[in-house]
């Protein structure tokens, strides 16, 4: 479903330019350029290392951002709307599941999972206020504890922590029913021993402390399960130099390794093995064709 304007106007009313600051300071990939106080902020994200000769050398940035902080300015909503788009797109995320990464720097997140006889996206309005109720009372009980953990609460009026706690803090999201299924998903999938193939990305210099070799952090889009996803391995010596040229001559590299999901990104670990043979060939026959 293509994403509007609107959807992104929707998560800007609940997100201040404070939380989307923070988040770009903690994920660690982004960089504080400059700041005016009270204006704005300039974030760079770092690209992958540029090929030069039979290395990589060098960065440049692969983006920028310019986060609006003065709400009163008459085009703060346009550009706030743009800054939001752009991290969306660069990390291939919905509307939605921005908001929910950005959220989760400040804040604990819980998914509660319905299960229903009927299929549907949508459940009895009796049932939606006889879950939200008793999520309200867990997360009483939790406050509680954790206010004064040695005393029994016998009813009556709450500490004022508490009362804060649940009227400021507690916030209630919904995401689509599949979604919900994909994350359960990949959370409960084992590790398997497949063989993706995919076009390079991305790749960035990596040090290897154990080998001394060149290592290189490399990003492929492979399909996993009928849907395009990236895939973030390792690979050092040959191997790292077979990535380069794939790279560059945008050719499709055939990986076999340990596929994990973790920290919300696929992986592929262990023993990985590039097939160089098939790599090769197609190098040899993109450069006679090009000459």
């Amino acid at each position: 479903m293509p994403v509007s304007d609107a959807d992104y106007r929707n998560i800007a009313g609940s997100l201040p330019p404070a939380a989307v600051s923070q988040y770009l300071a903690a994920t660690g990939d982004w960089t504080l350029e400059t700041r005016q106080d009270g204006i704005r902020e300039i974030w760079r994200l770092a690209a992958p290392l540029q090929s030069r000769g039979s290395g990589l050398v060098g960065t440049r940035p692969r983006g920028r951002i310019m986060l609006p902080l003065a709400t009163d300015f008459v085009d703060f909503g346009q550009h706030f709307r743009d800054a939001l788009s752009a991290l969306a797109t660069i990390n291939d995320w919905t509307p939605l599941q921005l908001e929910r990464e950005i959220l989760a720097t400040r804040a604990d997140l819980f998914l509660v999972r319905l299960d229903q006889g009927q299929s549907g996206d949508s459940i009895p309005l009796r049932q939606a206020e006889t879950t939200v109720e008793a999520i309200h009372k867990m997360l009483r009980a939790a406050a509680m504890t954790t206010v004064a953990p040695n005393q029994r609460f016998r009813g009556g009026r709450l500490p004022a922590p508490v009362s804060a706690f649940l009227e400021d803090e507690v916030r209630l999201g919904h995401t689509q029913r599949a979604r919900i299924r994909e994350e359960l998903l990949q959370r409960e999938e084992p590790v398997r021993h497949e063989t993706l193939v995919g076009m390079v990305a991305s790749l960035s210099r990596e040090e290897d402390s154990f080998s001394g070799d060149e290592a290189a952090s490399v990003v492929i889009s492979a399909e996993i399960r009928g849907r395009r996803r990236n895939v973030h391995l390792i690979l050092t010596g040959r191997q790292h130099d077979l990535a380069i040229q794939a790279y560059r001559l945008k050719l499709p590299m055939v990986i076999t390794g340990d596929l994990i999901y973790a920290r919300r990104s696929w992986r592929l670990e262990g023993n990985v093995e590039l097939d160089e043979g098939t790599l090769l060939r197609q190098i040899a026959e993109t450069r006679w064709a090009n000459s």
